[in-house]
């Protein structure tokens, strides 16, 4: 008698059976898993319970004492083994393959400034301009997403490897100011848009710096800015490193 394990990976109720007349049907929640006992090989079936179309998948000649994982593809279930899940990601269907797969770690982060925006104002008189800055991902990358590495983080993440940001903590501080960000993924991921006027004295120039975390290539914008007449990079807030909750996914 073997034990087969089928991890629920995506966001439905699945029910799952063996291919033969009066199998008995099982359940499975979002992000659980659930098992099945028997002593030979056999078909696997799998659907979605309730929602339709059912997406009604199988696979073939499973190992009966074997992982696999079930994935919704967008018209049918899916089911993947150990081999195949690898370097899968998340995505808005399949919110729970971290569950089984990612290994969280904590890793300080460089926190680096960008020029937002510039401008020489040599007219005789005051100019506004509006600014605007975001706050978290670009636009470009959306809450469902799993980002890839550009860097090398010691032994922990390598080039190519798929990962998450699940927080990060960044503390600074400078003469008048203390500044503490605490970010969690619905912050993260979902970019926000700040605009803020600013005045150009009459023969004075202006410099718009934004910090962001380099997330292994990657800038997750913070919600500080900073403003000067002189090009230099800030040197106030001094930020330490941020500290970054990272889910990294096997590839």
């Amino acid at each position: 008698m073997g034990t087969l394990k089928l991890r629920n990976c995506s966001r439905f109720q699945l029910t799952y059976w063996r291919e033969v007349l009066g199998a008995r049907k099982n359940y499975v929640g979002a992000g659980s898993e659930g098992t099945y006992d028997w002593k030979a090989t056999y078909t696997l079936k799998v659907k979605r319970t309730s929602e339709q179309p059912s997406g009604e998948g199988k696979r073939m000649a499973v190992n009966q004492n074997g992982t696999y994982y079930a994935v919704w593809t967008g018209s049918r279930v899916e089911i993947l083994d150990e081999a195949q899940i690898l370097g899968y990601g998340v995505n808005g269907d399949n919110p729970h393959i971290g569950t089984w797969l990612a290994v969280t770690t904590t890793e300080r982060l460089p926190v680096k400034w960008k020029l937002l925006n510039s401008m020489q104002n040599p007219t005789a008189s005051d100019v506004k301009i509006n600014i605007t800055s975001e706050q978290g991902f670009s636009s470009t990358v959306s809450s469902s997403s799993t980002l890839r590495a550009s860097a090398t983080l010691e032994a922990t993440v390598k080039v190519g490897a798929i990962f998450r940001v699940k927080s990060v903590t960044v503390k600074g501080s400078a003469t008048v100011e203390t500044v503490h960000i605490t970010m969690n993924e619905d912050t993260i991921y979902a970019t926000v848009r700040h605009q803020q006027d600013y005045t150009v004295p009459a023969g004075k120039s202006l410099y718009v710096w934004q910090a962001y975390v380099d997330v292994l290539g990657h800038e997750l914008l913070l919600d500080h800015v900073v403003h000067s007449e002189s090009p230099a990079e800030p040197t106030q807030p001094i930020f330490e490193a941020a500290a970054a909750d990272l889910q990294v996914f096997p590839v």
